[in-house]
């Protein structure tokens, strides 16, 4: 399981794999730094919806933290890979994007782009870029 950035849509589920035997979670270390501080905080965003994970009652509520950790060097682009049995996969990190520790997923000839991707709105960046002079 690889939890690609620290919102809760991305790691509120892990709960659930751990009861299907799931025992490895991946996220960049800035993401795990995250979800420490500020997981719990984020459960009053699905009250609506999944009102048992915003109030941790019922099965599978748990906030379960990513337990390995891909490769890190500062700020600098890593490459990740993961074996998982017959396949492989490699866990991205191109520096802050969405999120300070958001990750893309490649296996094979398909890339998972997590949440740098997003669908009716251009993504916040804080990317600085050079100006035309």
């Amino acid at each position: 399981m690889v939890n690609t950035h620290a919102h809760y849509e991305r790691f509120f589920g892990n709960d659930v794999f751990v009861a299907m035997g799931v025992e490895d979670f991946w996220a960049h270390p800035r993401t795990v730094r995250a979800i420490e501080k500020y997981g719990e905080s984020q459960r009053p965003y699905v009250e609506t919806l999944e009102p048992e994970m915003a109030h941790h009652q019922g099965p599978a509520t748990d906030i379960i933290v990513p337990n390995k950790l891909t490769a890190h060097n500062g700020e600098g682009i890593t490459f990740t890979p993961v074996e998982l049995g017959e396949r492989s996969a490699t866990l991205i990190y191109l520096g802050q994007g969405h999120t300070k520790g958001d990750l893309l997923v490649g296996v094979e000839d398909v890339l998972f782009a997590g949440g740098l991707l997003e669908q009716g709105t251009d993504p916040p960046l804080t990317i600085r870029t050079p100006t035309a002079g």
